[in-house]
């Protein structure tokens, strides 16, 4: 039986930071179908974060790519850089 355990965690499903990522992925993804406008946090170099709000257009190839409400302008942000995802507050 303990080998067992040992085949699965081994074959597991990776780590906690893939599994967040998948996460965000599926978030972004489903507020590009829905044409959903989300508050998404982003990891900057200098180890602070900074919120925008944009509307995803597109999620693919490590990227999300959509339009910042703010500057109206067009983004692509890696998804490696994104912590967060919300809707934004009414």
């Amino acid at each position: 039986m303990a080998d067992l355990v040992q085949r699965v965690a081994a074959a597991g499903g990776g780590s906690p930071e893939d599994t967040d990522r998948a996460w965000i992925a599926r978030q972004l993804d489903a507020a590009v179908k829905a044409r959903m406008t989300v508050v998404v946090t982003v990891a900057l170099a200098d180890g602070t974060t900074s919120e925008l709000s944009m509307e995803p257009t597109g999620v693919g190839g490590g990227r999300v790519r959509g339009r910042d409400r703010k500057s109206d302008i067009e983004r692509t942000l890696p998804l490696s850089s994104i912590v967060a995802v919300a809707t934004p507050a009414p």
